[in-house]
């Protein structure tokens, strides 16, 4: 998300606030200038036109600041994403050395269309 940060155009809260995860959160309305995001500026042509003018994302804001929801909606699909258990301790395993790329992510999907 920091990466969207000097995209974002406006913050607005929307709605009342939804128990999340046994949290009161605070549903806030972002959006985002896609021609300010760098990842898609690196996108081929053919990907870029695909991507609309503005990204519209709700995110769920608790008391603490932290994000507990977010939700969006690009090219007629929706997606919602929730965090929970923040400050828990976690384990994580990396994947095996072949299965890494060094390689960003517009340079992977060079040649794909969005």
């Amino acid at each position: 998300m920091t990466a969207l940060a000097d995209a974002v155009t406006s913050v607005e809260a929307k709605g009342d606030p939804e128990t999340i995860d046994g949290v009161q959160a605070q549903p806030y309305e972002v959006t985002v200038d896609t021609s300010r995001v760098e990842a898609f500026a690196e996108l081929p042509e053919a990907s870029r036109s695909t991507i609309p003018k503005t990204l519209v994302y709700t995110m769920f804001l608790g008391p603490d600041d932290l994000l507990r929801r977010m939700t969006y909606g690009f090219g007629g699909m929706t997606g919602t994403i929730d965090l929970s258990q923040w400050g828990e301790p976690v384990d994580i395993t990396p994947p095996p050395a072949d299965e890494l790329s060094d390689k960003s992510l517009s340079t992977l999907l060079k040649g794909a269309s969005v």
